[in-house]
């Protein structure tokens, strides 16, 4: 891989015109949080990230803390306070998870991340300030891939960099510019199963886009206020489909694309209300397709849901991973979840309930052969218990590609 620029993405990206949209907006759920420094209070917040249980963490920046909630908004538990001591933290502001449930920081004031278990327990740290490689000048967003890859983007050395999970440098990309691969203020990074990345620059108002090994591929975006165009892009992510969500923060709104750069839908105008938004900065997507949008200047997190979650992307040099539907479907006692491996290889299937929380891992990263297979749910959880009647979501990933299918669940 090419140490001088590693970043990744596959959409072929020119400038984007879309006046019809592929989906209708999602619809307003819930929202939570009130300006404060008491507990699950939030006091401009800058990044959040979801845990495979639909636990949502909120990188709380003016009050130097982590907060822990659940997928519905009550408060869990915070850590952090104000430092640069193992376990304080001086203005978090991304925030990323790894496939173990570990929780990385980009921390804006100590130039450094730190990794703490999902209950805030300080695992390990690297960086500090400076230029060099493993070095960090205010670093702000921060992803970490299938593999365990962590990336981290750096507001004022206009680069992103890489690591593993340990800490220990792998590559750098970027330099100060506005030509292709270069950045004025590199801010969100966010990672697709295959690794590719996606990265957002601030000023210079748009998302680049690179392949797997490093090339650039394009970009997309300018100033403005019209579809496609953005005003200070802060936080992005990607949904099991590989469609993309930008927090548009000076718009007030979120725009989604698939993964071809099409315009999908859009949501948000400046508002307090329910459905309004404030400086929305990051953005978070449960594997059911809840959309946890942060609001800086409201201090809260707005919940919406999507109506549609697919694939969403084609690539014809890979063959499909398949998820077929479950037989039956609806399900009363059992179901059959049959899908088709293209190789042979690692297999992890999960369920996931309506509100994006871990239902059951039917299939833990187990070797399995190419071909069809199958896997019989009775539609209960890890524990045995029976699931209550709802949509299920099935989510397959294997040999780096990811599928996923909807299922109802009936009394």
């Amino acid at each position: 891989m090419k140490t001088t620029i590693l970043l990744a993405l596959s959409l072929v990206a020119a400038t984007i015109a879309s006046t019809s949209w592929a989906e209708n907006p999602p619809t307003f759920l819930f929202k939570w949080g009130t300006q404060g420094l008491g507990d699950g209070q939030l006091f401009a917040p800058t990044g959040i990230a979801l845990d495979d249980s639909g636990n949502v963490y909120v990188a709380d920046s003016g009050a130097n803390r982590i907060h822990k909630f659940d997928a519905n908004g009550n408060y869990l538990m915070r850590w952090g306070s104000n430092g640069s001591g193992n376990g304080q933290v001086a203005i978090p502001y991304g925030i990323a998870i790894d496939s173990n449930g570990d929780v990385y920081i980009a921390e804006f004031t100590n130039h450094r991340v730190q990794k703490f278990t999902r209950n805030g327990v300080y695992i390990t740290k690297w960086g500090q300030q400076g230029f060099g490689d493993g070095q960090f000048n205010h670093p702000v967003g921060i992803a970490v891939s299938n593999s365990g890859s962590v990336f981290v983007a750096e507001r004022d050395n206009y680069r992103v960099q890489k690591f593993d999970g340990q800490g220990a440098f792998l590559a750098k990309g970027g330099v100060l510019g506005t030509g292709n691969g270069q950045f004025i203020s590199a801010e969100g990074v966010a990672v697709t199963p295959e690794g590719r990345v996606y990265v957002s620059d601030i000023t210079s108002h748009r998302i680049q886009l690179f392949d797997a090994i490093g090339n650039y591929q394009g970009q997309f975006g300018t100033f403005g206020t019209n579809d496609s165009q953005f005003q200070y892009p802060a936080g992005i992510e990607v949904d099991v489909g590989r469609n993309l969500y930008v927090a548009d923060q000076g718009n007030h709104r979120v725009q989604k694309f698939d993964a071809n750069g099409t315009l999908v839908t859009k949501w948000g105008t400046y508002g307090m209300a329910d459905g309004e938004l404030n400086s929305p900065v990051d953005v978070a997507i449960s594997p059911a397709g809840r959309v946890y949008v942060l609001e800086k200047q409201n201090h809260r997190v707005s919940v919406f849901q999507t109506s549609v979650v697919g694939v969403g992307e084609s690539r014809p040099d890979v063959k499909a991973l398949t998820l077929y539907a479950s037989i039956p479907n609806p399900i009363r006692d059992h179901t059959e979840i049959r899908f088709d491996l293209p190789a042979g290889g690692n297999v992890r299937l999960a369920i996931y309930d309506p509100g994006g929380r871990l239902v059951r891992t039917a299939i833990a990263g187990e070797p399995m052969q190419a071909g069809p297979q199958q896997w019989l749910w009775n539609a209960r959880n890890d524990s045995g218990d029976r699931v209550p009647a709802g949509v299920y979501l099935y989510v397959l990933e294997a040999g780096g590609q990811r599928s996923a299918r909807k299922s109802v669940v009936i009394p």
